[in-house]
C-alpha cells in the first residue's frame, strides 16, 4: 500500500473556521479526499504536525484537527524537521 504523509494543511482545511467560498470548497474537497480516497492509502503524520496544530488559536478547532490525525502512524521527526 502506498504511504501518504499528512501535513498540517489537511486537518486545517478539514476543520476550517473560514467561511468564504474558496475555503468552503477546499474544505469540501479535503473531506471528500479524506473519506473517499484517503482509506486506500497508508496515512502517516508526525509529532511535528501535532506540535504545529497545537499552536492554533481556536481551541475547539485545534482539538478536532488533532483528533483527526490521532490514529495515524506517527513518523519520527528528524533534527532537521524540528529545526
Amino acid at each position: 500500500m502506498t504511504a501518504v504523509y499528512i501535513e498540517t494543511t489537511i486537518p486545517s482545511l478539514f476543520y476550517t473556521a473560514r467561511t468564504d467560498t474558496r475555503s468552503l470548497a477546499r474544505q469540501r474537497w479535503t473531506r471528500e479526499w479524506w473519506h473517499e480516497i484517503g482509506p486506500s492509502f497508508e496515512l502517516h503524520s508526525s509529532d511535528a504536525v501535532i506540535a504545529e496544530l497545537h499552536r492554533g488559536t481556536l481551541e475547539d478547532l485545534k482539538i478536532r484537527r488533532i483528533e483527526l490525525i490521532s490514529n495515524l502512524k506517527l513518523l519520527e521527526a528528524t533534527d532537521e524537521v524540528l529545526d
